[in-house]
């Protein structure tokens, strides 16, 4: 069955929580994942990611091949954030155009926020998710 699991907010309040469980290994990464939901400038990095047998940072790397040639990539940086790019060579300088708000295994993470740069600065994205499979 396995052992049963306590989380607190550091008040010492511990409550029980029958989802939370641990894992021998890495988090087992999904053949596809979709981006979805933003609509503004950085609107044409919305569709379907294809796992890649190249990883980035450690972490899968998840790619969308473009009609007209080209690419767009999904990846992992340095920091565990996910981030969206055009450019392949971004990866090594942790670029993007688009981010995960804080770190996690996996970009389909529940309740991952996103964000996007605005050409200035990065701003939140309420409708902008990622999901496992097509």
């Amino acid at each position: 069955a396995g052992l049963a699991w306590k989380w607190t907010a550091g008040k010492g309040d511990w409550r029980d929580d029958p989802n939370l469980r641990c894992t021998e290994g890495e988090a087992k990464a999904p053949a596809k994942v979709t981006l979805e939901g933003h609509t503004g400038v950085n609107a044409h990095y919305m569709g379907v990611y294809e796992l890649s047998d190249v990883k980035a940072n450690g972490a899968p790397r998840f790619v969308k091949r473009l009609a007209g040639g080209g690419a767009h990539y999904l990846y992992r940086n340095s920091a565990g954030k996910w981030m969206v790019t055009r450019n392949e060579s971004d990866i090594a300088k942790n670029a993007g155009h688009l981010r995960s708000s804080r770190a996690a295994d996996l970009p389909c993470e529940a309740g991952l926020a996103w964000q996007y740069y605005d050409g200035s600065k990065l701003q939140d994205d309420p409708n902008l998710r990622c999901t496992e499979g097509p």
